[in-house]
This record gives structure tokens, C-alpha cells and sequence, in this order.
């Protein structure tokens, strides 16, 4: 039997080890985000490559893999075969990279799922926090003194920050100045936003943390972000309704929308007019050209799709120019697809992307998979982050089979509480709470990570 100094030590040295490893994570969740979604400023390449050699180190610690992820690898094995024998235009690092997104993905859903349900979000909560803080800081300080922040050309647009972290880029139509965050386009900081948004509301119900969130999706103004804000908002009390125990924060939800409802349904309905009649309605045509162009694609191409070659994609639009409107259909036809959705279905097919699509409403990290999948889904209808490895970490973990669990035999006691009201009820877990400056605890006593 160990001596309790003993025990006090190794007890120390496994919680040292555990916050080394949830260093690891973190920084995983960041390289996820930033692939594929992340600033011109961040190479693509080098960064897939860190990811998936920092996530097969961690993976390849953990141990033995789980019995859960095959269906996973089937699911890869099914693309890169796509990729190989009927999609024309795929080289042999396409291929390479494709598989490391992937592969980076599958590790990080078999490292979350050896862990606590509620890690992924403990993992998230100051990265999000950061993020919102940031969005709010990029506004206040673009908006106050411009001169504060240099020019850098990073791509297509003109991006102005301060030591790399407070970015945003402003067009001619803007009327003032709206955070990117670490990402190309505040359409994808908004997603991370909202995501933010949904631990606080459903999860751990902070209401600090709550308006952070808001104000952080207010500071990137997106048309798509806000709406989707205001979604969360309105599930929050719908799926509150029927519980005793959020009638408190229900009615300070319901508080928040009618402050907010006026200001926001006006400026919304404002910014939609732009796109659709005004100065941004460029905007407007070039996306629905995409969805146009795109699902005609689709349409010649419905079993495997055209693959993941930018040349081979370039082609197949221009081809569809005449679908854009008068006197631009060349430009319109000269730039990617925004559509992530559609670009699903062009990249893999029909097939496949259904199987994307059915494990995206799924999620197997999150309490709430389909509330979670609402907001990955209207998101990318506006952004082509569909591959980016944090959203495939989310399908993915979707499409792992559930099993049934075998109830326990009933004791032979009568039953108190609730459960002597309704035989439907179970007991669930609390979920983990973020607690104190940053540090996580479990929302129950006696227990740590």
C-alpha cells in the first residue's frame, strides 16, 4: 500500500501529465482551424503536415487505437479511391495531402472519444474565449485609431493588423471595419463564434461568457453569423421549455432577444438589401452563380464528382459561365467555389457527400449534435471550409456506429424523487464546467481531469 506522501506525489505527477497533454490537444484544435480556413498568412501545406505529425504522436501515445474508428477508415479508403481511378486531374500530392486531412481528423476523433463527453468543449472554451475577445478588441481599435494598424498583403484582399493578431480587411462598401480573427473571411470567424456560442448556451450556461460570444459574433457582422446567433437563441428557449431548471436562464435568453430583436432585425434586413439591390450585390450573384454552376456540375457528375484538382474545377466553371448574368459571367466564373456544401457534393458526389452530411448532424463530441450540425450547415452554405480537419473532426465523429447499452437490472427498492413520478426518468451526468481563470473543473464535487 503506497504511503500518502507517495500517493500525494504520483497523484501530482498525473495531473502535471494530464495538462501537458491537454496543451497538445489545444494546440491540435488550433492547427485544425487553421488549415484550409485559416489566413493566406498560414501556408497550407506546412500546416497540414504539423497537424497530422503532432496528432499521429499523440495518437500513437494513447495506445492501442479504439474499436470505434474503422467505419472511418473505410470512408477514406472510399475517397482516395475516388480520387485514383476516376477523377481526372489528381497528382500524387494531392492525394499525400488530402490523406494527411483526413488521417489528422480520424486521430483527433479517436483521441476525443477515449476522453470525458464534455472535453472537446473544456479543450475549446479559452480558445474560443480568446477568439471572442479578440473580435471585439479588432473592432474597437480599427474603428477608434486606424493608424494603428499596417498593411499586409496576404491574397486577394488588403488586410490591416497589429502584430498579427487584430485582423480585418475592409472593402470599399463597408462602413466600418469587421474582425477576421486567424481566418481568411469573417464568414469562417463566425463559425468558431457561434460555436463559442453554443458551449455557453447549452452547455455550461454562463451567462459572462454568453454576451463575450455575442459580442464577438456581432464583431465580425456577418449577414450569415448573426442569423444563426439569433437561431441559437431561439433553440435555446424551445428546447428549455420543458425544463423546471431552465426557466431562470431561459427567461434571460428571452430578455436578450427582445433587447436585441429591433437593432439587429433592422440592420440585417439592411445588410440583405445591400447584397441583394445595393453596393454588395455583386456578392449576391457570384453566390448564386456558385450554387447554379455547381449543382449542374454536379448533375454530369453524381457518382464520384470532378475530385479536388483546382484546374479541372476552373474548367468545368468557365465552361457554365453563361449561367452568371449579363456582361459578367466570366468574371463571376474566374474565382472559387463559396459554397462548402455544394462544393461537397463536386469534390466526392452524391454518394459520399450524403454520408458527409448524415454524420455532420451526428457529432459524437458535442451534447447537442444536431443543434451543433444546424450551425456547421448554415455556415457552410456561405464558406468552402466543408475539408477543413475541426469540421471533419465533427462529421467524422458522427459516423461512428452507437451502441445500445444494456440496462442495468431495476433494484428492489422503491424509487425516489422524479423517479417515482415518471418510470421515463434517468439520471444524466453533469456536464464539466470551465471553472476559475481558465483552469477546468467537473461540475461535481471530488472530481478532476
Amino acid at each position: 500500500m503506497l504511503r500518502p506522501e507517495m500517493l500525494l506525489y504520483a497523484q501530482a505527477r498525473a495531473r502535471a501529465r494530464e495538462r501537458r497533454f491537454q496543451l497538445i490537444r489545444r494546440a491540435l484544435l488550433v492547427l485544425a482551424m487553421l488549415v484550409e480556413a485559416g489566413l493566406p498568412l498560414f501556408p497550407r501545406v506546412p500546416l497540414t503536415g504539423a497537424l497530422f505529425a503532432v496528432s499521429l504522436i499523440a495518437f500513437a501515445t494513447m495506445g492501442r487505437p479504439t474499436r470505434m474508428t474503422p467505419p472511418l477508415y473505410l470512408v477514406i479508403v472510399i475517397v482516395l479511391l475516388e480520387m485514383m481511378l476516376f477523377q481526372l486531374g489528381t497528382t500524387p500530392e494531392m492525394i499525400i495531402s488530402r490523406s494527411c486531412t483526413f488521417l489528422s481528423a480520424v486521430f483527433l476523433v479517436d483521441i476525443y472519444m477515449r476522453k470525458e463527453p464534455d472535453q472537446l468543449g473544456l479543450d475549446l472554451w479559452p480558445i474560443f474565449r480568446f477568439m471572442a475577445l479578440q473580435g471585439i478588441g479588432t473592432v474597437i481599435l480599427a474603428n477608434i485609431s486606424e493608424g494603428l494598424f499596417m498593411s499586409a498583403n496576404w491574397g486577394d484582399y488588403d488586410y490591416r493588423t497589429i502584430a498579427y493578431v487584430f485582423n480585418y480587411h475592409k472593402i470599399a462598401t463597408d462602413a466600418f471595419a469587421k474582425a477576421d480573427g486567424f481566418f481568411f473571411e469573417r464568414g469562417v470567424f463566425q463559425l468558431f463564434l457561434n460555436l463559442y456560442l453554443y458551449f455557453a448556451i447549452f452547455v455550461y450556461k454562463k451567462k459572462v461568457d454568453i454576451v463575450l460570444a455575442a459580442l464577438g459574433v456581432l464583431s465580425t457582422w456577418s449577414t450569415i453569423g448573426v442569423a444563426i446567433m439569433g437561431m441559437l437563441f431561439l433553440l435555446s428557449v424551445v428546447i428549455s421549455s420543458g425544463s423546471r431548471s431552465g426557466n431562470q436562464s431561459r427567461m434571460g435568453i428571452i430578455a436578450v432577444i427582445i433587447v436585441l430583436a429591433v437593432p439587429l432585425s433592422s440592420l440585417i434586413v439592411q445588410n440583405i438589401q445591400d447584397k441583394l439591390y445595393g453596393s454588395q450585390s455583386s456578392s449576391a450573384d457570384a453566390r448564386a452563380f456558385d450554387f447554379a454552376a455547381g449543382m449542374d456540375i454536379v448533375s454530369s457528375h453524381p457518382i464520384v464528382g470532378i475530385g479536388f484538382s483546382n484546374d479541372v474545377f476552373a474548367e468545368e466553371f468557365r465552361q457554365r459561365s453563361y449561367l452568371a448574368g449579363a456582361g459578367q459571367g466570366r468574371e463571376i466564373a474566374d474565382r472559387g467555389m463559396s459554397n462548402g456544401i455544394v462544393r461537397l457534393f463536386l469534390n466526392v458526389g452524391i454518394p459520399v457527400a450524403i454520408i458527409f452530411l448524415f454524420g455532420m448532424f451526428r457529432s459524437r463530441l458535442v451534447q447537442n449534435p444536431l443543434v451543433v450540425g444546424l450551425v456547421l450547415f448554415f455556415s457552410l452554405i456561405s464558406e468552402p471550409i466543408i475539408f477543413c480537419p475541426f469540421v471533419l473532426m465533427i462529421i467524422f465523429s458522427g459516423l461512428i456506429p452507437r451502441r445500445r447499452v444494456q440496462q442495468p437490472a431495476q433494484p428492489d427498492v422503491a424509487p425516489q424523487g422524479r423517479a417515482a413520478v415518471s418510470p421515463y426518468f434517468r439520471p444524466r451526468p453533469r456536464p464539466l464546467r470551465p471553472g476559475p481563470a481558465m483552469g477546468m473543473h467537473r461540475a461535481r464535487p471530488n472530481a478532476g481531469l
